[in-house]
């Protein structure tokens, strides 16, 4: 019976542990300190430790990193997590399955592939592009075997910030105007959560998907407008906004940490950000969750309480 050890368990790290069990699978979640309300089994790691890591995953067939640095530690921090566990798994016959983000693509030209040039254009898109090259890399070293798995701005339960996380939602739930980045009437791609999580643990049992980056299940590309549209018109609900364009950007950001670390990735925001599924789609015949549900499972978690990793 296979087992697996998920690094990091912020909201993408619970729902790849729920599908993992859903398909039979051993879990254990791993954190540096146990998440508020968090029932499954759990062992403390901090992951920047390679001999933690390696003493924690040494029972492991499968370990998936869903960790991350809050945005304004990214460049601090990030690197030496990933470091921690490539050296700590360096040398076994894990298989190691990253997650990530769009962030090394750069301003996109046209439809991200995976196969689109990367561009980054600051210092977090080439952090991201070195962290997966790193990742990709360590699959041609020793027995180690790992995979990256990409999604774009991700939505669902337990999702608290986000372009569509449950800030804004309740924001547009209790009348108030949804802040948004950029422009709200730009066509973009979304990935919902569980997609994100099954994609994961898909990746990780094929061997044939191994040593690749991939795109996760994607939502057809909808504006930011038109997710909250659909979202409040079973409660008669029309989303107001309360966009910031690159002036107040700017200015917010001399104040403001995070909008200093959002400014990087403004581009996302003002012009169209349209991402293919269709390689992953191609590969294990699986489409994403159809919209309409996604938005339902969404609004129902909101009765649940929401925690920040």
């Amino acid at each position: 019976m296979q087992k697996a050890l998920v690094i990091g368990l912020g909201p993408l790290g619970k729902r790849v542990i729920k599908e993992l069990e859903s398909r039979g699978i051993e879990a254990l979640g791993s954190s540096r300190s146990r998440p508020a309300g968090f029932t499954g089994h759990w062992q403390a790691l901090d992951a920047r430790d390679s001999v933690q890591v390696r003493t924690c995953a040494q029972d492991y067939d499968l370990v998936f990193l869903c960790a991350a640095p809050k945005l304004t530690r990214w460049t601090a921090e990030f690197a030496d997590l990933v470091s921690g566990v490539l050296k700590g798994l360096a040398q076994t016959s894990t298989t190691l399955v990253f997650a990530s983000n769009m962030y090394a693509y750069g301003p996109p030209s046209g439809t991200l592939t995976e196969q689109s040039p990367e561009h980054p254009v600051g210092p977090k898109g080439k952090l991201r592009q070195h962290l997966d090259r790193a990742v990709l890399d360590a699959d041609q070293e020793g027995d180690l075997r790992t995979a990256v798995v990409r999604g774009s701005s991700f939505y669902g339960p337990q999702v608290a910030s986000s372009m569509v996380g449950a800030t804004q939602i309740q924001s547009m739930l209790n009348g108030k105007a949804v802040d948004a980045l950029g422009s709200v009437d730009q066509p973009h791609s979304f990935t919902y959560i569980d997609d994100f999580a099954r994609a994961m643990v898909t990746v990780a049992l094929d061997k044939d998907a191994w040593g690749q980056v991939w795109h996760a299940p994607m939502q057809q590309a909808i504006t930011l407008r038109g997710f909250m549209t659909a979202l409040g018109q079973p409660l008669r609900i029309v989303p107001r906004f309360r966009v910031a364009g690159l002036v107040i950007v700017n200015v917010m950001a001399l104040f403001n940490p995070d909008m200093r670390e959002l400014k990087e990735t403004l581009y996302a925001y003002t012009r169209p950000f349209v991402v293919s599924d269709a390689k992953y789609r191609a590969a294990f015949n699986d489409d994403a969750t159809p919209l309409a549900e996604t938005l339902r499972q969404t609004m129902q978690s909101l009765k649940e309480p929401v925690v920040d990793p």
